[in-house]
C-alpha cells in the first residue's frame, strides 16, 4: 500500500510539473532557453535570482552547486518535445552583459 501511495505522489508531482511547464512566464522561458540553445542539461546562474528560485522550488531546475543548475529529466524531455513552451519570438531574451550578477 505504501509503494502505491508513493507512486501516486510521484505521478501527481510529475503531472503538476508538466502543467507548470505549460504556464512558464517570459522570464522563466528566458532562463530556460540557454539549456536548449546549447543542448545542455546544466547551466550557471545566481542562487538568489528569483526566477531560478521559482524554477527550483517547482522542481523544474535542481541546484547542483552554489551557481550550478540542472534541468530536471522530465522537464528536459517534455520541453525538448514542446520547444514552443520556451520560445519567445515576440520578446527575445536580452543579451548578457556580464554584469547580471550585480542585480543580487
Amino acid at each position: 500500500m505504501e509503494n502505491a501511495h508513493r507512486s501516486s505522489k510521484a505521478h501527481d508531482r510529475h503531472r503538476n510539473r508538466i502543467k507548470r511547464l505549460q504556464e512558464l512566464t517570459v522570464e522563466e522561458r528566458h532562463a530556460l532557453q540557454p539549456f536548449f540553445d546549447r543542448n545542455v542539461r546544466t547551466d550557471g546562474g545566481h542562487p538568489q535570482d528569483p526566477v531560478l528560485v521559482c524554477l527550483v522550488r517547482d522542481g523544474i531546475l535542481v541546484q547542483l552547486t552554489q551557481f550550478g543548475f540542472r534541468i530536471a529529466e522530465d522537464a528536459w524531455q517534455y520541453l525538448r518535445n514542446n520547444q514552443h513552451l520556451v520560445a519567445t519570438p515576440d520578446n527575445p531574451r536580452p543579451e548578457k552583459t556580464g554584469r547580471e550578477w550585480m542585480r543580487y
